[in-house]
């Protein structure tokens, strides 16, 4: 299963980006997984440049994906329930995986309830997409470590 990561709009905190890429990278030891930085759509609408950036590059991507946008109105889980979902992609045999975090504008209504498979809350508490995206990536390696028994996790 091939997981990318799809963030709107540059890292601004150097931080953020190291920290990010680490967990990436650890997460890169049980499957195949890619950072995809997309810069926001130059329109009036900046309620609806995440949307229009993510559409964009969801036309060119050949094959079926599998849409998961982090919403704060989401489905929360547990990062063991989490792994559960990992497990069920890859047993339904998903090719892609995609995530996406965008900044303080989210994605449209419409675009949710049409394209999007699963909505994705990370927490109850409002963070910085930056914040966001490295969470994200740690609950990543941390649900395949659970799957794969790697004593990161401990129950």
């Amino acid at each position: 299963m091939q997981i990318q990561v799809v963030t709107i709009g540059k890292f601004k905190s150097e931080e953020y980006l190291k920290l990010f890429k680490r967990y990436l990278g650890l997460a890169g030891r049980f499957c195949s997984i890619e950072h995809i930085e997309l810069p926001e759509s130059k329109t009036a609408d900046q309620a609806k440049a995440p949307t229009l950036a993510l559409e964009k590059w969801l036309e060119k991507k050949s094959g079926r994906v599998f849409l998961t946008l982090l919403d704060e109105r989401g489905k929360s889980m547990t990062s063991v329930v989490f792994s559960k979902q990992i497990e069920k992609m890859q047993n339904q045999g998903i090719q892609s995986w995609v995530f996406c975090v965008s900044g303080a504008h989210g994605f449209t209504d419409e675009f949710k309830k049409t394209r999007a498979d699963l909505l994705l809350s990370l927490s109850d508490l409002t963070m910085a997409h930056e914040l966001a995206s490295v969470v994200l990536a740690e609950q990543i390696f941390r649900g395949f470590a659970i799957l794969n028994r790697h004593p990161y996790h401990n129950e």
